[in-house]
C-alpha cells in the first residue's frame, strides 16, 4: 500500500515468498486481498483471557 501511494507499485502485485507466489490486490475500498497457496505455518493455542485489557 505504501509502495502504491509513493508511485512505486500498482494496486496489484505478485510477491515471491519462500512458500510460493502471493498475489496482492489493494481494492479501491482499502481492503487488501491476498491470494496464493496455503499451508499450515503454525499450530498452537491462545488463551484469549490472557489478552484482555483492563
Amino acid at each position: 500500500m505504501g509502495a502504491h501511494r509513493r508511485g512505486f507499485a500498482a494496486r496489484a502485485a505478485r510477491v515471491e515468498m519462500p512458500g510460493g507466489p502471493l498475489q496482492i490486490h489493494w481494492a479501491d475500498d482499502d481492503h487488501v486481498l491476498m491470494t496464493g497457496a496455503v499451508r499450515t505455518a503454525f499450530r498452537g493455542t491462545v488463551n484469549l483471557a490472557d489478552m484482555a485489557h483492563d
